[in-house]
């Protein structure tokens, strides 16, 4: 598009100069034919003019390219700058130096009293100024020229002044030579820096870090980054690891750089089999590491605090406790027979039993979803169970306390009195309480509870005493006649 563009500025121009600037009358004058005063006095001014024109003129261009030079110097030195600070800021300013050069100003623009003049080639600014050099034509059509009014002007000129600025092209052409040269210099300079780092060797200390300990290697190499280094070195890294400062960072004399080395593998999570990074340090920095969570039930071997190995196996059981509350009904927990000194003597009396209401705590224990235990545990009591009672009346007495039944027989019952300080068998003193009995069935000691009578021991015998009979010891002969010879239930005490 451009280049149509181009063609056809150019054509235009040729056509216009050739229009616009008629071919030169080769007739000579004759010596007879003289010019008047006033036609050689306007020759004269307009020549004077066109001068002082021209003068002032390149005295504004030479301003221009003095202005120009000092801003490439400038930045020229700002490029410099840049270059020994980053490597990447001095690429970039050699391609705006060789951009600056490539879109230096190939059109001119020419401008007279008359419309201005584009002119798009250099081939054009020869034709008009060989046009203007011949005094063809001061004056060109603006209506063969509109076409070209649209090209921008980066110098303007005066057509009149064309012959005295005829080193204009020679200038710009030279401005282009020293944006070139500059290119060059901080293109070399460019390469010089990048080429350093390919012939100076760096010392490089690496320390590996892997389950089996800590080992450090010192190379020297000749490197641009860590990962080249490396490459250069034959040290394979892979993605697993860890490695600081990171491979693309610059190399520098004397770095330390850490590696990290790891192990994929795999470990029994939650009774799942799962992929594990194994790297150096404790289980409990592998499972965080691993993003693996885990509570104070939970079982984990081995344990947390135990260094990782090559051959390191993770298991990670997953406990969970399940806590309810129940309410239990609790039966009474049987009879329960006292001895109860505010109850008369021989009387017995029985409560039946009533069952009780109690919370229990079920703590179920469930090991990676499967439930493994249950516990139970009791919290409190809704309603306490009464037991079945039995109380035995001993006021005559006075024993008290939970006494245990061992044997229950009917026995043929008779009393007797020998006075208040009679003696029995085994010499202890006889009184109420106290009974004659076999001592083949049962031995002296033996304690009883006798329906009617109360509580009595045996420590006495008698000749007509045989077998389960027993003769109870009474306060008087009048309390042995009322009782005389009974048939009653009578209790082995335990």
């Amino acid at each position: 598009m451009d280049k149509e563009h181009n063609n056809t500025n150019t054509n235009n121009t040729n056509e216009v100069t050739s229009k616009a600037l008629p071919k030169k009358n080769t007739k000579k004058k004759k010596p007879s034919e003289k010019m008047s005063w006033s036609e050689v006095s306007d020759d004269f001014k307009a020549a004077t003019k066109a001068q002082k024109k021209a003068a002032e003129r390149e005295a504004a261009v030479q301003a221009k390219r003095v202005a120009l030079a000092k801003l490439v110097e400038e930045t020229v030195k700002d490029d410099e700058a840049e270059l020994t600070e980053k490597t990447e800021g001095t690429k970039d300013s050699a391609n705006s130096a060789l951009s600056i050069a490539a879109d230096a100003p190939d059109i001119i623009t020419f401008k007279s009293k008359e419309p201005t003049l584009a002119v798009s080639s250099k081939a054009d600014v020869k034709s008009v100024t060989t046009a203007i050099k011949n005094k063809e034509s001061n004056k060109i059509k603006e209506a063969d020229i509109s076409a070209a009014n649209d090209t921008p002007a980066i110098e303007t000129y005066d057509v009149s002044d064309v012959k005295e600025n005829g080193n204009t092209k020679k200038n710009c052409k030279g401005m282009l030579k020293v944006l070139i040269a500059v290119c060059l210099i901080v293109a070399l300079s460019a390469a010089g820096w990048f080429a350093k780092d390919l012939f100076i060797s760096k010392t490089i200390n690496i320390v590996f870090e892997t389950m089996e300990g800590v080992n450090m290697i010192t190379e020297e190499v000749k490197a641009k980054t860590i990962g080249e280094a490396f490459e250069k070195l034959g040290i394979y890294v892979s993605d697993l690891d860890t490695v600081s400062p990171s491979l693309s960072d610059e190399l520098t004399k004397d770095m330390t750089v850490n590696v990290t080395k790891r192990l994929e593998t795999s470990a029994n999570i939650g009774g799942k089999t799962k992929r594990f990074i194994l790297s150096p340090g404790t289980i409990e920095e592998n499972l965080e590491f691993n993003n693996v969570t885990y509570d104070d039930n939970d079982i984990i071997k081995p344990k947390l605090s135990k260094k990782t190995k090559c051959n390191t196996s993770v298991i990670v059981k997953d406990v969970r406790k399940v806590v309810k509350k129940k309410e239990i009904k609790v039966p009474s927990s049987g009879s329960r027979i006292i001895l109860d000194p505010s109850l008369a003597s021989g009387v017995m009396s029985e409560t039946a039993g009533v069952d009780g209401v109690a919370i229990y705590k079920y703590i179920y224990t469930y090991v990676n979803g499967k439930k493994t235990s249950a516990k139970k545990k009791f919290k409190k009591w809704i309603t306490e169970p009464q037991d079945h009672l039995i109380r035995l009346g001993t006021a005559s007495t006075g024993q008290s306390g939970d006494v245990v039944i061992r044997r229950t027989f009917t026995s043929n019952t008779t009393a007797y009195y020998a006075g208040n300080n009679a003696r029995g068998a085994i010499g202890t003193g006889c009184h109420y309480g106290t009974c004659a009995v076999d001592p083949k069935v049962f031995p002296y000691g033996s304690r009883f509870w006798v329906q009617g009578y109360g509580y009595c021991v045996a420590n006495d015998c008698g000749g007509a005493i045989k077998g389960t009979k027993l003769d109870l010891y009474m306060t008087s002969t009048k309390q042995c006649y009322r009782w005389g010879r009974r048939y009653v239930t009578a209790y082995l005490l335990g």
